[in-house]
């Protein structure tokens, strides 16, 4: 059997300009029923306010908080906090990178 046709991780890209739509939730809910590790990446961030961002990532972070796994999503701020996930990548860590384009 070939490992290349499992899945290792789930990036996740959502834009902050959009409500966090039922699609979204789904995808969080089927990655942690099947033990992938998610990895957000809040795209477009310069596109809304830094209120409009903070209200979204509140939101956002509620969404994962609330998902069938519990996770606690973490803002990757630095190499430290990457590395923090590395280490712990099958702990209950749910990464998020805002992106600014």
């Amino acid at each position: 059997m070939m490992s290349e046709k499992y899945l290792d991780y789930v990036f996740l890209i959502v834009n902050p300009q959009q409500k966090i739509t039922d699609y979204v939730k789904m995808y969080i809910n089927l990655s942690n029923f099947m033990y992938l590790p998610v990895i957000s990446i809040v795209t477009m961030a310069d596109s809304v306010t830094s209120d409009e961002l903070d209200v979204f990532i509140k939101q956002y972070k509620q969404v994962i908080k609330s998902s069938h796994v519990k996770k606690n999503p973490m803002i990757v701020y630095s190499i430290e906090d990457i590395l923090l996930f590395s280490r712990n990548m099958n702990e209950a860590i749910h990464p998020i990178f805002i992106v600014f384009n």
